[in-house]
């Protein structure tokens, strides 16, 4: 089984990068329209795969006077369907942390494998029920715009975000935004209209929670390969550049939700696109 849990330090800071399950998914959906060769290749992989793991990952932070969880993957429904599956909760517990600890759950985007555990079930109760959640206001938008695709996923995510919006326990914002000292939602638009990635500060140390800016360090590589997940392909393509330059200009740690468990890197410029490096962190004892 890949590892469902890993903690290490940045600054001041403990940060645990949690598992709510690793499932599989297809080259296609990740590289759609690149050749078999170019995604093998930068994948370091020696021949063609069926399918590619993908972790539903989320983050703990754990200082600065706050305990804030970045997305809150799955949730309950996808309990059973792949190792670590609707775990998030049992990973939390085994850091001694409760539900009611969680002050802050910064969401970087709607989808539902970002916001499932939300609620603890279907019509609730709110499994973080003592944190001020924060979504950005275009993906707020989009699910109330009527002209949005109904599907299945959306009809989730809105059961997962409306009651919290109706509470008043979730906050919209606009532009880069920080809800706490430290923290700042730094929006990467593209993947849904309101995606953000998370850049989180201290003593100098710097590190960016990409969420779904890119599934694979293959994407902040290559920034034009843009998933079939992204709504508009050409403004995330954009976002991803933009955040790897911000990246090397800031001398910031990257890591994502969807990358395999424990994956910390830093970027490099190369050619038209760039180079990912794997980096050593402080673990935690």
């Amino acid at each position: 089984m890949a590892e469902l849990s890993a903690s290490f330090r940045l600054g001041g800071l403990e940060i645990a990068a949690l598992s709510d399950g690793v499932g599989e998914q297809a080259p296609s959906d990740w590289f759609p329209g690149v050749a078999a060769e170019e995604w093998v290749a930068a994948l370091g992989l020696d021949a063609e795969v069926a399918s590619l793991p993908v972790n539903f990952g989320s983050f703990l932070v754990r200082g600065g006077g706050h305990t804030t969880l970045i997305d809150t993957g799955n949730g309950a429904r996808t309990r059973g369907q792949h190792p670590g599956a609707a775990g998030l909760p049992d990973r939390l517990r085994e850091l001694g942390v409760a539900p009611g600890d969680v002050d802050l759950v910064l969401l970087t985007h709607f989808h539902a494998d970002h916001v499932g555990w939300n609620l603890e079930e279907d019509g609730g109760p709110v499994t973080f029920a003592n944190a001020r959640f924060y979504l950005h206001e275009a993906d707020l938008a989009y699910l109330d715009d009527p002209n949005t695709p109904v599907s299945e996923g959306t009809a989730y995510s809105e059961s997962r975000i409306a009651p919290l919006v109706a509470d008043g326990q979730l906050e919209g914002f606009d532009g880069e935004f920080s809800p706490a000292s430290g923290l700042v939602m730094v929006p990467t638009p593209g993947h849904t209209p309101g995606h953000c990635s998370v850049l989180i500060e201290s003593q100098g140390e710097r590190l960016f929670v990409v969420g779904d800016a890119a599934p694979h360090v293959a994407h902040l590589e290559r920034p034009e390969w843009s998933p079939v997940f992204d709504l508009d392909g050409v403004r995330a393509s954009e976002s991803r550049r933009a955040l790897a330059e911000r990246a090397i200009r800031e001398q910031a740690l990257v890591t994502g939700g969807h990358f395999p468990i424990l994956t910390v890197g830093r970027l490099g410029a190369a050619g038209a696109g760039y180079r990912w490096r794997d980096a050593e962190v402080a673990s935690v004892e």
